[in-house]
């Protein structure tokens, strides 16, 4: 199997979702880790500006407003994470599921194979019986050579 049709395996779906949950998961992560850091300078900044008193006004505004913009990444890290996890769990649902189903349907065409050939084995058999049934009275009962029984099996069948 190439390189290129294992890429195209119905199983790669599966794989495909899991990794980009693992890479989703984990960037997310990150997202919210860098924004802790964010929001405790923040802090830190509001504090320090408190202490400096009217000097640091202008410092504490700007501070309160990079604590703003840390809880709107929050959420809107919170919705990216809750999206993508919905959707990927409904990719690798629907993969699942397609993948059955070609499981399902590969099995079903291999069960109709062996019936074929089963059936078209019996049909054989059946010949084979009719000319050893048609053969054995023939040769015994009557030697004359005008009422021949078929020459093989293939024949009393048609």
């Amino acid at each position: 199997m190439s390189a290129v049709d294992a890429s195209l395996r119905p199983e790669r779906i599966l794989q495909l979702s899991e990794r980009l949950s693992a890479v989703a998961g984990a960037r997310i992560g990150e997202i919210s880790t860098v924004n802790r850091a964010a929001k405790m300078l923040a802090i830190n900044a509001l504090i320090v500006a408190a202490r400096a008193g009217e000097a640091g006004r202008g410092f504490a505004i700007v501070a309160e407003e990079f604590k703003k913009i840390s809880s709107q990444i929050d959420e809107i890290t919170a919705g990216l994470e809750s999206q993508v996890r919905g959707d990927l769990n409904e990719l690798t649902a629907i993969g699942g599921a397609i993948l059955g189903h070609l499981r399902g349907q590969r099995l079903a065409d291999l069960a109709l194979n062996a019936i074929e050939i089963i059936d078209r084995n019996l049909y054989e058999r059946t010949c084979d019986v009719r000319w050893w049934a048609t053969t054995a009275p023939w040769s015994t009962a009557w030697p004359s050579r005008r009422a021949r029984p078929p020459a093989s099996p293939a024949s009393a069948c048609g």
